[in-house]
């Protein structure tokens, strides 16, 4: 069973102009996910995040982020929130959702019950 056991978001406001800041906040997220196939799992950390806009690093293998424009209030902004945002009038900011993946195995404990 593979499964994602918490996920960390770090957010940084976005200029359109400019792009993002430096500064950053980081959220922890308790929230596990499982399932029987990667795919699957892959499926439900998009589904829970809300964005298909996955990113893969070579040098950390059993991490998947994801990456989206949110809100204030972390939602997805409204076309008239993403026109404000281009002409300069409100803040968005760009969300990164971090998780790892393990591959998790039932233990046999029948040798620690016998004799």
């Amino acid at each position: 069973m593979y499964q994602i056991k918490g996920i960390h978001k770090t957010s940084q406001k976005d200029n359109w102009k400019n792009g993002c800041s430096l500064e950053s906040q980081t959220f922890y997220i308790d929230v596990n996910l499982s399932a029987e196939t990667l795919p699957e799992l892959i499926e439900k950390f998009k589904s829970f995040v809300g964005s298909e806009h996955l990113v893969f690093f070579e040098e950390e293998p059993n991490q998947i982020d994801i990456q989206r424009t949110e809100n204030v209030d972390g939602y997805d902004p409204s076309e008239r929130e993403l026109t404000a945002w281009k002409d300069g009038e409100v803040d968005l900011y760009l969300a990164d959702y971090t998780a790892y993946v393990e591959f998790v195995k039932p233990a046999d404990l029948s040798e620690y019950f016998q004799g």
